[in-house]
């Protein structure tokens, strides 16, 4: 881990002394125990702040939205698979970018292999124990009734206090309005009332399917403890089984709810 964050810091420095880059986004320490927080690093003396360690866990991706500068990022790579999205839907300039692809241990490592898309990787994907079956908990709740899996979610959400804490987390919520702050028209309520935070939190899903990388952001920011993942991984694991897709790995292809196919068979209508 210690070599990890030497050369983290030394491809930062270079590229910051070399002028290839105007900012490096990265880790820093946070001052408390297991805990980092983003550094964003403009001078060659100060890439020795930069920290990696198993509590780097923010999906820095987030940083990237709305920059101009020339921007170098450290990547886990489930965060690497949510800048291919940001690419492809054209929210990010590639040429404008350094990405420094970083295997950690296995806490931190995605199930996909790093995307082919980084300029620089450090580390190497090593073979750990099987992992358990993703969608083990998903299959279990779809053997459910459909009343018995509306009422899994709505006790889930009725723990939501509407901090928004999981949209500002999402690398992937750039609107510059979301659709629930919107007022003129008002599409959700605001309130904490189930049927609110219910729509809420179906609708920004609907805008994630197809999208979702799985980095666990929204569950990591969410004061609350909802398990958020049981609602976007059962669209994910959907979105793989109806269309073969998965986000994040090719920035050349789109999104399955972006693209509109005339031979597309609809089977999934039902």
């Amino acid at each position: 881990m210690n070599d990890i964050q030497q050369q983290i810091r030394e491809y930062a420095k270079k590229l910051l002394i070399d002028k290839q880059v105007d900012l490096v986004i990265g880790y820093q320490s946070s001052g408390e125990p297991m805990l980092t927080e983003p550094a964003f690093i403009r001078k060659p003396e100060d890439t020795d702040n930069l920290v990696w360690n198993p509590f780097c866990e923010n999906n820095l991706a987030k940083y990237l939205i709305g920059r101009k500068e020339k921007i170098a990022i450290v990547a886990r790579p489930d965060n690497v698979r949510s800048i291919v999205v940001l690419i492809n839907e054209q929210q990010l300039v590639r040429e404008n970018l350094t990405i420094i692809g970083v295997f950690g241990d296995d806490s931190q490592s995605s199930e996909n292999n790093m995307p082919q898309i980084c300029d620089i990787v450090i580390g190497e994907k090593k073979p750990g124990p099987a992992k358990e079956d993703k969608y083990a908990k998903i299959k279990e709740l779809e053997q459910k009734t459909p009343e018995e899996r509306w009422e899994y979610f709505k006790k889930e959400m009725s723990k939501c206090i509407r901090c928004y804490a999981c949209r500002n987390a999402c690398p992937l919520c750039y609107c510059k309005t979301c659709f629930v702050d919107q007022k003129f028209p008002g599409w959700v309520g605001q309130t904490t009332d189930l049927s609110d935070t219910m729509c809420f939190h179906i609708m920004r899903a609907l805008h994630t399917t197809g999208r979702c990388v799985d980095c666990g952001a929204c569950v990591r920011a969410c004061p609350n403890n909802i398990d958020l993942r049981m609602l976007t991984r059962k669209i994910e694991k959907d979105v793989k089984e109806l269309f073969g897709s998965e986000a994040g790995l090719d920035p050349e292809t789109k999104g399955p709810m972006a693209e509109y196919k005339e031979d597309d068979p609809e089977d999934f209508i039902k």
